[in-house]
């Protein structure tokens, strides 16, 4: 500013004006500072004005210059601060935009998604929805968003495997962003909450975990008794064996359709074992054949042992004796069949005539007085729950008469 001339009279009322209207000069200062800045900065110039005003009741009048450019050098100076500044924060600053914003400014930079199987190229068929030919993952929406250079990894599973290319920044995001969904169970290699790498190769495993209830049976116990009643050498069960029932809850995990472990979760007996209990005879008898070796010549007892010879059942009888002689079978010395049994065995003390409707052939009995003997003949008046005893002598075939009895069937 210049000042052309003053009268020293009027000098005074000029610097009164100054301190009144100061704080208005100094505000138009500032505006005019700033805009001779912006424009020297682009190198403008603004232009020459004409007087801008006078001073009340003074003929001072107030003509502005041209302000002296901002330097060249100073400029391109600014200029190269202000670029290295704005590329610094474009790799530490949190995004002024949204993630949709820069989903919508990506998307023309995608990368082709490859979805191969586990056979080779191609698209693969499974349970997820991987259809999408090209596919970038973006992070989620949030401050913690950074602008990064995209990173290709790989998703597999046991039945697909998908390539993409992302931004996102930890496992879980980039499985979820392929849209791949976890089960409850599920687990992921490298875990969750890792953070994604260059070129890493997730995988996917599938974890299914399932129960079943079987049933095993539980063997029972036997007990041996005695009993003064039974004849000796012979045992009868006296009560049954039955298994106890347990029933198991099994609990199996498997990872990709393999099992990892399967272990017994829980277990509960449904019904108890109860023992078998085996009666032995402790009775000694008088006979022919009470004696387990006066046996061991006839048909089935050439291998049989105390143990082995078990009451299947007891038949209450009418028991007589008989011998090979007329009076029993009618036929004397020097027949054809004199002392031959019906079935052609050999006729001795132990053999015994059945009903074969009642008891079969073959069959081994127990008689109490008589001993061990095996149904192998039979006779006209045998019919029904009738024995014969047979004996050497007419004499002791007398002796036992004709009696009502308990008879043993043997195994």
């Amino acid at each position: 500013m210049k000042v052309v001339s003053a009268p020293q009279n009027r000098l005074v009322g000029l610097s009164q004006s100054r301190t009144l209207h100061r704080s208005e000069q100094r505000g138009q200062g500032w505006r005019r500072l700033a805009d001779s800045f912006g424009r020297g900065l682009l190198g403008l110039r603004p232009p020459e004005q004409a007087a801008l005003g006078t001073l009340p009741g003074l003929p001072l009048q107030i003509r502005a210059t041209n302000s002296p450019a901002v330097p060249l050098w100073m400029r391109l100076l600014l200029v190269i601060a202000l670029v290295g500044l704005w590329f610094g924060f474009q790799r530490t600053v949190p995004l002024p935009f949204t993630a949709a914003d820069l989903r919508t400014t990506l998307s023309a930079a995608a990368s082709t998604v490859s979805v191969t199987g586990p056979g080779g190229g191609g698209t693969v068929a499974s349970s997820e929805a991987h259809s999408a030919p090209n596919r970038v993952l973006l992070p989620p929406p949030g401050p913690e968003a950074l602008i990064g250079s995209a990173k290709t990894i790989r998703i597999s599973g046991k039945d697909f495997a998908v390539g993409v290319c992302t931004h996102v920044l930890t496992v879980e995001q980039a499985i979820s962003g392929a849209g791949i969904a976890l089960g409850a169970l599920d687990r992921a290699e490298p875990a969750l909450m890792a953070p994604i790498a260059e070129a890493t190769d997730i995988r996917v495993i599938r974890v299914r975990q399932s129960q079943e209830h079987r049933q095993e049976y539980v063997p029972f116990g036997h007990r041996r008794v005695y009993d003064p009643d039974l004849p000796l050498g012979l045992r009868q069960q006296v009560q049954a064996g039955v298994p106890g029932v347990l029933v198991l809850r099994i609990e199996t995990l498997t990872e990709d359709g393999e099992v990892v472990y399967r272990k017994v979760a829980e277990n509960h007996m449904v019904n108890l074992p109860r023992s078998a209990v085996v009666a032995y005879g402790t009775k000694r008898l008088a006979g022919p054949m009470a004696r387990l070796e006066a046996a061991r010549d006839l048909p089935r007892y050439d291998s049989v042992t105390s143990d082995t010879l078990a009451v299947r059942r007891v038949l209450r009888v009418e028991a007589t004796g008989y011998e090979a002689g007329p009076r029993s079978t009618g036929k004397r010395p020097g027949d054809p069949w004199y002392g031959v049994t019906s079935i052609g065995w050999q006729a001795k003390p132990g053999i015994i005539a059945v009903d074969p409707k009642m008891i079969g052939y073959g069959t081994r009995l127990y008689v109490p007085g008589y001993g061990f003997g095996v149904a192998g003949d039979s006779g006209k008046d045998i019919v029904g729950m009738k024995i014969d005893l047979f004996y050497n002598t007419e004499q002791d075939a007398a002796r036992w008469g004709r009696q009502n009895l308990s008879v043993y069937i043997l195994e």
